[in-house]
């Protein structure tokens, strides 16, 4: 192995470090902000076991959550009550919002009280439950049957063996639903999506169970209870300066040696780093996701942006003139424009303010094209150590700043740094530099 190739294995592997170092610091002070009491607060109301309703204010989270807990304040309250399935017999939300009724169904093959999300009242009912990493959903007819259908994933070995654990979860819904051929085929196309489970129950009910009464079915404003949703088109502009662009390179340099018994001068290659100046403006469009049910503070961005990179600096090289080695002062150059994509996540310390502190932190693709260089032929700056083509890295960003609320619209002004190419660079190049940007959120 050549002393180069050691060298870059020794710094591939550096900086593999370093971005495992960044992402976990990263995660664990999201995850430690984001772990707090209430933050998705919504209208509605429990109703105790005794039948008393309760107005107030629920705190709406993720299914798995619902299901096993209600956090509830109530009107007059200060404090938030933790609710299990044996303290009240169900809770909703206001508006005929989505309701959780207390259940006995069977999971994991085992009789369990939980908070079931009643979908469809009916002749035959519809409920759905989620827990221990698994969702189910319990079809229920008028003499109290149930029927369970537990959720199977796509990646169960081979398609064989997907399609008869499919057919197994889905047996004894068909058999109560039997009486409609249509109903069953429905089942089988439904993939266990929640509305069209919702369509084929009612549809069902309203023909084979008229002598039930009107079939009810619960519905629920889809944007305002949804996991994910799109909070806005996100617009910025910024600056990265006086950063550092490190080139890998090689340099032949004379030496004196002994071949054959002969003392000779000869030209040996040896590894160089350089490192310039780095500038480079940018401009990026994307989308901001938010995820209301697990916290309001986190939200995900995913940027596509256009930089035009300028690196540069007067530094000390090494010519050849004959049997000596000179040392010139010479003027490199490197510009490239650069594609990229950012993939990361914001988190709002104080979303409802005029004035909140953010950090954001993700990252990074880089696709380089139409780059060009002078005085830096010495560089493996356009194909990789095979000759081909490379011209694609993977770098990391992190920063911190303020939201800024004006009108509907949120202006962001962060400051950061961003590394180019320190997960897999192009070029045997990187870059470690600090950045400005100025964001819109429309």
């Amino acid at each position: 192995m050549s002393p180069h190739h050691s060298h870059d294995l020794r710094q591939t592997d550096y900086y593999l470090k370093d971005m495992k170092r960044i992402l976990t610091i990263l995660t664990l002070f999201l995850l430690a902000f984001s772990c707090q009491a209430q933050v998705n607060p919504k209208r509605g109301y429990i109703i105790t076991n005794g039948g008393d309703s309760i107005h107030g204010t629920i705190d709406y989270r993720s299914d798995s959550r619902n299901c096993q807990e209600c956090s509830f304040r109530a009107d007059g309250s200060e404090a938030f009550v933790t609710y299990r399935p044996d303290d009240i017999r169900g809770y909703r939300f206001k508006d005929d919002g989505v309701y959780y009724v207390t259940r006995v169904f069977p999971v994991d093959d085992m009789d369990t009280k939980v908070f079931a999300e009643y979908i469809i009242q009916g002749g035959v009912s519809l409920f759905f439950y989620s827990g221990r990493g698994q969702n189910y959903y319990y079809f229920v007819d008028e003499n109290g049957k149930v029927a369970v259908m537990k959720e199977i994933g796509q990646s169960r070995g081979s398609s064989e063996e997907t399609l008869a654990a499919k057919r197994a979860s889905m047996l004894q819904a068909q058999q109560m639903l039997a009486k409609s051929p249509e109903t069953t085929a429905a089942l089988w196309k439904s993939n266990y999506d929640r509305r069209a489970l919702a369509r084929l129950t009612r549809e069902y009910d309203e023909k084979y169970c008229a002598s039930w009464g009107d079939c009810i079915q619960f519905e629920y404003d889809a944007k305002a209870t949804s996991a994910i949703q799109v909070k806005g088109i996100r617009v910025e502009a910024g600056l990265s300066a006086l950063g550092k662009a490190k080139f890998d390179g090689t340099e032949n340099v004379l030496s004196k040696g002994t071949i054959a018994g002969e003392e000779k001068i000869f030209y040996e290659e040896r590894p160089v780093k350089r490192s310039l100046t780095l500038t480079a403006p940018e401009v990026a469009v994307g989308i901001d996701l938010a995820f209301p049910r697990f916290s309001r503070n986190l939200t995900a961005q995913v940027l596509i942006g256009y930089s035009y990179m300028k690196a540069e600096d007067e530094v000390m090289e090494r010519t050849f003139d004959g049997s000596r080695t000179r040392e010139e002062l010479v003027n490199c150059k490197m510009t490239a424009s650069d594609l990229f994509l950012e993939v990361g996540l914001a988190y709002s310390f104080i979303p409802d303010a005029k004035i909140s502190p953010v950090v954001r932190g993700g990252l990074e693709i880089d696709n380089f094209f139409s780059g060009k260089t002078e005085n830096m032929k010495q560089y493996h700056i356009h194909t990789d150590m095979t000759g081909h083509k490379h011209n694609t890295s993977f770098g990391a960003y992190l920063g911190a700043g303020a939201d800024f609320a004006i009108g509907r619209h949120t202006m962001r002004l962060m400051t950061g740094v961003k590394g180019i190419g320190i997960v897999g660079n192009v070029w045997d190049f990187n870059s470690y530099s600090p950045e400005i940007r100025l964001g819109w959120l429309f």
